[in-house]
């Protein structure tokens, strides 16, 4: 299949943006997410189908998620990667064999008009939510199936060392 890309610029939480750092340690951020690039590659292991027609992936990232779903041979017809990160979006791929169309969305996931999806993953990203209860509403409402993997606050070190910041989890 031939892969279509097409990047859409939403209004974004400028607060957001600034207070997680990752649009400044794009580049490098790679190299110390090796534990939620491994959570990703669990996640997708556990998906239910191998077709999806619209998937969402919040907090996309560079793309952890995707790499998965390329590895394990799922086919979808439109994937939506949206993080707040611009840096860690152009680090995302943009060409797939399994994926037809794909989407790369520079919005925060909490402001986010959801539509209906076959499935919405987000590996290592809700932690960052202002209102959590929110968002998972706005996921149950508007999706098939889901794969969630949310971390507490002491399994962040590795992620908050490496941007100097502090947790924002309880």
């Amino acid at each position: 299949m031939d892969s279509f890309h097409s990047f859409n610029q939403h209004a974004f939480n400028q607060h957001a943006f600034n207070q997680h750092a990752f649009n400044k340690h794009a580049k490098t951020y790679h190299l110390f997410a090796h534990i939620q690039q491994q959570i990703a590659i669990c996640l997708v292991q556990f998906l239910k189908q191998k077709h999806y027609a619209k998937v969402l992936d919040l907090g996309s990232g560079s793309g952890a998620v995707f790499n998965a779903l390329e590895r394990q041979n799922i086919l979808i017809e439109d994937f939506i990667a949206l993080d707040n990160s611009i840096n860690m979006l152009k680090l995302h791929p943009t060409q797939s064999i399994n994926i037809q169309k794909i989407s790369l969305e520079h919005a925060d996931f909490e402001e986010h008009v959801f539509c209906t999806y076959d499935l919405v993953v987000s590996s290592s990203s809700l932690q960052w939510a202002r209102d959590l209860k929110s968002v998972l509403e706005k996921i149950a409402l508007s999706s098939k199936e889901a794969a969630l993997a949310i971390h507490t606050d002491f399994s962040l070190h590795e992620v908050h060392e490496f941007l100097g910041t502090p947790s924002p989890l309880r």
